[in-house]
């Protein structure tokens, strides 16, 4: 998983003047901060492609998608970045986080994947506007969407299958 920088509680204020000092990207988890570990090439591909796809769907459109680099807030002492999101109330006055995601995407790291299929997805569940989290596995064609709409039951996606992402009208093959 990822590296524990500081073992004792960190409140938002303090998470973020320490993010606002490091280089690294940095994640507040229970009110602890963990420094990310950077992804593999396949990783950031799958990434970038998402992102690129989105980035095109999305424009003119009031949703705007954001790439690993755009903070996502649960709760005071919750705060993560996402491979990939989608928000459609993004407010340029507060560029720290996303106002209102709808969409959250994560790439499965062999060192994260459980942590992102159950208590990161447990976490994010509590976004109010969330309605698609989307779990896309590196090494095999696999995508599981879990939507609120569904009360949060997995659709399966495999190789040659057309995906939807319901939550912006997006169908992709």
């Amino acid at each position: 998983m990822n590296v524990v920088l500081k073992n004792n509680y960190i409140s938002e204020s303090e998470y973020l003047a320490i993010s606002d000092e490091c280089s690294e990207r940095l994640e507040l988890i229970n009110g602890e901060i963990y420094a990310m570990s950077g992804g593999s090439g396949e990783h950031n591909t799958i990434t970038m492609n998402l992102s690129g796809l989105l980035w095109s769907f999305l424009k003119g459109k009031s949703c705007r998608a954001f790439s690993e680099n755009m903070r996502v807030k649960v709760s005071d002492d919750n705060i993560f970045y996402p491979d990939v999101l989608v928000d459609c109330n993004y407010d340029p006055n507060n560029p720290l986080f996303a106002g209102s995601p709808v969409l959250i995407i994560e790439v499965l790291s062999p060192s994260t994947a459980d942590y992102d299929r159950g208590t990161k997805f447990n976490m994010y569940r509590q976004i109010a506007s969330l309605e698609e989290y989307v779990i896309i596995e590196q090494k095999k064609m696999n995508v599981k969407i879990y939507r609120r709409i569904n009360n949060w039951k997995p659709t399966h996606y495999r190789k040659g299958d057309d995906v939807e992402f319901q939550s912006i009208g997006l169908t992709e093959y």
